[in-house]
């Protein structure tokens, strides 16, 4: 676990009057959603209540924070794509939420650009709302229809998938894990020779549904085993999820040959 030591995080803890970084970004972030449109996220609204105009400009970077007195303005780049123009926006807010947490308040280190990532991060995706569209069994098409939903990028949504639903997700660019996130993503499992051919395969362009029986520093288990590849790109995201043994031998039957 993440250990946060910085004037901004000890800020947020006496905002929301807890001990716990984490605690305390869900217990503002809540505040901010009251009343407040979700999913998406309406971030207009909560701009408004934090004093905030949100504008587009050709600008260097994805976004940026103006301080005018009590006033802000958010500037984010023209060409950013939805999701990403929905990030900057609500990583920009949580700025905002910091910067109103008295004078003198810190605006620059490399904690405090983590910490309002999370904020940006529990504003798109509130961890409540987000378990209720979260379905009982997770697969790929279920994180793509969630990043729609959501409006935000499917890589920050299948984070968000790993962390709350205790699947594995990866990405696999040219053969070769570049992310990793959830319960396996340290885990010798990743190094198996059977899911490696399956990256093999999705860094050719292949996408597939499997059951794999893997070994997660522990014991061996199945895992259900589901990647989709970003055409000839050598992209593929993977998705691994522990799963039963009668499901496992469902899965493998139907998918036999």
């Amino acid at each position: 676990m993440t250990k946060f030591k910085s004037a901004a995080a000890n800020r947020l803890l006496t905002a929301a009057g807890t001990q716990d970084v984490l605690e305390a970004v869900r217990t503002i972030a809540a505040a901010l959603l009251r009343e407040t449109e979700c999913p998406p996220t309406d971030l207009v609204t909560i701009a408004a209540r934090l004093n905030a105009k949100l504008s587009a400009a050709d600008i260097f970077g994805s976004g940026e924070l103006r301080r005018s007195g009590g006033d802000y303005e958010i500037v984010y780049a023209a060409d950013l794509s939805v999701p990403r123009r929905r990030f900057t926006i609500a990583h920009e807010l949580a700025h905002v939420v910091i910067d109103q947490t008295g004078p003198n308040a810190p605006r620059t280190g490399q904690e405090l650009e983590r910490l309002c990532d999370l904020i940006a991060v529990e504003l798109l995706m509130p961890e409540r709302i987000f378990r209720a569209h979260l379905p009982a069994e997770l697969h790929m098409a279920d994180v793509f229809a969630l990043a729609t939903r959501f409006q935000t990028s499917l890589v920050a949504t299948a984070h968000r998938c790993a962390e709350l639903a205790r699947s594995t997700v990866f990405e696999v660019v040219n053969e070769k894990l570049t992310w990793s996130c959830g319960p396996l993503r340290r885990s010798a499992a990743l190094r198996d020779e059977d899911l490696m051919e399956h990256m093999r395969r999705a860094a050719s362009g292949q996408s597939a549904l499997t059951v794999l029986y893997l070994n997660d520093d522990s014991s061996i288990r199945p895992v259900r085993v589901e990647y989709h590849a970003f055409g000839n790109t050598g992209r593929a995201l993977f998705l691994l999820t522990n799963t039963s043994m009668s499901e496992a031998e469902r899965v493998l039957q139907a998918h036999a040959g």
